[in-house]
C-alpha cells in the first residue's frame, strides 16, 4: 500500500543511503510540493468535486514532468481526495453526507483506539500536543467570510494536534491509516465548519483531552474526544444539508 510522502518511514540505513542521492532528494521534493499544491487546491475547492485531472494538462500548467505528477496523484488517491478510473483517468472525489459520516466514524474509531494504546502503555506525557494548545501562534477561529488562508491555518493547527495525539500512541500503521481519511475530513471542514456567528473553536476540548490523558483518566479523555468530534460532525452535516438539500438523499 502506498504511503503518503509525509508519512514515509524507512530504516535509518535506507534513509542515510538515499539522502546521499541528489536525484532522489529532488524527486521527493518535487512530489511533496505537488502533493501539497494539489491537496490545497482540492481542499479549497479550486479543483471542485468531479474535476478531471488530466496529466498532460497539469504537467504543462505546472511545468513539471509526468512521473512525479503521477506519484503525487497516487498519494492524493491514497488520501481519498481523488479517484482513478481505468481508461477514464483521475477525478477529484465527490463530497456527500454519506461519505462524511463514514469517514467521521472511522476517525472516532482511530482516535479512540490511540487513547486505548496510550493507556496500555501507561503514557501520560502530552508534551507533543502543547504547542498546538497555547501560545501566540495559535490561530483564532475564523468566520465564514474570513480569507481562505486563515481557515487553512486553523485547520492545520487542529490537524497537527490530532496527528500528534495518534503519534504519541506509537503505532505507525495507525498513523498511516489515519492519513487516508484526515485530509478528506479537512475538505468538509473547510467548506462547512465556519458558519456565521461561530464561537466554538475546539481548543477547549483539545486542552481538556490532553489534561485528562496527563491525569491518567483515559476513559474520560475518550468520552470528551468523541463528544468533540460528534459535535462538529453534526454541525457540518446539518450545514451540508442546508446548503445542498440534494446531499441529504445520499446520507
Amino acid at each position: 500500500m502506498l504511503k503518503t510522502v509525509d508519512s514515509i518511514q524507512m530504516r535509518e540505513t535506507e534513509r542515510d543511503l538515499l539522502s546521499q542521492d541528489p536525484i532522489w532528494e529532488e524527486k521527493i521534493g518535487i512530489t511533496r510540493a505537488l502533493v501539497q499544491h494539489l491537496r490545497k487546491q482540492i481542499i479549497m475547492g479550486i479543483l471542485p468535486p468531479g474535476s478531471s485531472l488530466i496529466e498532460n494538462q497539469l504537467s504543462s500548467e505546472l511545468g513539471i514532468s509526468r512521473p512525479p505528477l503521477r506519484e503525487a496523484l497516487r498519494v492524493l488517491e491514497y488520501e481519498g481526495l481523488i479517484k482513478n478510473f481505468p481508461r477514464k483517468g483521475s477525478f477529484v472525489s465527490e463530497m456527500s453526507v454519506k461519505d462524511f459520516v463514514e469517514v467521521s466514524q472511522i476517525r472516532i474509531m482511530i482516535e479512540s483506539f490511540a487513547i486505548d494504546l496510550l493507556q496500555q502503555k501507561h503514557i501520560t506525557d502530552c508534551s507533543l500536543l502543547s504547542c498546538y494548545l497555547e501560545g501566540p501562534d495559535i490561530p483564532s477561529m475564523p468566520s465564514q467570510d474570513d480569507p481562505p488562508e486563515k481557515k487553512l491555518a486553523k485547520l492545520a493547527n487542529s490537524r497537527f494536534y490530532h496527528f500528534k495525539l495518534i503519534e504519541a500512541a506509537g503505532n505507525l500503521k495507525l498513523m498511516q491509516f489515519y492519513s487516508t481519511i484526515h485530509y478528506s475530513i479537512e475538505r468538509y471542514q473547510f467548506f462547512y465548519a465556519f458558519g456565521p456567528n461561530v464561537k466554538e473553536d475546539g481548543l477547549e476540548d483539545h486542552t481538556a483531552v490532553a489534561d485528562l490523558i496527563t491525569k491518567g483518566q483515559y476513559e474520560k479523555a475518550k468520552t470528551r474526544l468523541r463528544k468533540h468530534i460528534n459535535f462538529y460532525s453534526d454541525k457540518i452535516k446539518k450545514r451540508m444539508i442546508q446548503k445542498s438539500p440534494k446531499v441529504a438523499t445520499t446520507a
